[in-house]
């Protein structure tokens, strides 16, 4: 959506808008994004559980709290910027026509990461951390929920397991 303005931007539920060409003039508060990644679920939907949503912002809790405490800040922001961006599947996100949307989504991380004091890229040990923490936390939150069903077929002669696992560690 553009404004009159003719700018990519979108009115957020702070109600100021959010310029993906600029996303450093753009205001926005912790709460902005907390409450959008309450609202993003994970998998692109795709539980079994129709009771249960896993949202970005669960995710994002966990992986603060898998990682070192002096890490803790930085794994419960490592996807704030879907907030604005929303949450791609990680086999889409990673196509080669892809590539204009990862620039946008390079953009906007290190717009929104830097509002908080979190230096983009991360450094190499910090981001191995928070990857890692990421990985496993796919790997525990999903099973109850129903997504990672192992020895079941997912009509491809591939388990879940196995699909979850390769896309996880990507």
């Amino acid at each position: 959506m553009s404004t009159a303005s003719g700018t990519p931007d979108f009115l957020t539920i702070g109600g100021t808008y959010f310029d993906f060409l600029d996303p450093w003039k753009s205001e926005f508060t912790i709460e902005t994004i907390a409450h959008a990644l309450a609202r993003i679920t994970r998998f692109t939907g795709h539980t079994l559980d129709e009771r249960n949503i896993y949202s970005v912002a669960q995710h994002s809790v966990l992986v603060s709290r898998l990682v070192p405490p002096e890490l803790a800040f930085v794994g419960l922001m490592h996807d704030s910027a879907e907030a604005f961006i929303n949450d791609i599947a990680r086999p889409l996100k990673h196509m080669p026509e892809m590539d204009g949307y990862r620039q946008i989504e390079r953009r906007v991380e290190e717009a929104v990461l830097g509002r908080f004091g979190i230096a983009v890229p991360f450094r190499t040990q910090d981001r191995l951390i928070a990857r890692f923490a990421d990985t496993i936390d796919t790997h525990r939150e999903i099973a109850p929920l129903g997504v990672l069903a192992p020895g079941r077929d997912s009509g491809s002669g591939a388990s879940r397991a196995h699909l979850i696992s390769r896309d996880a560690c990507v």
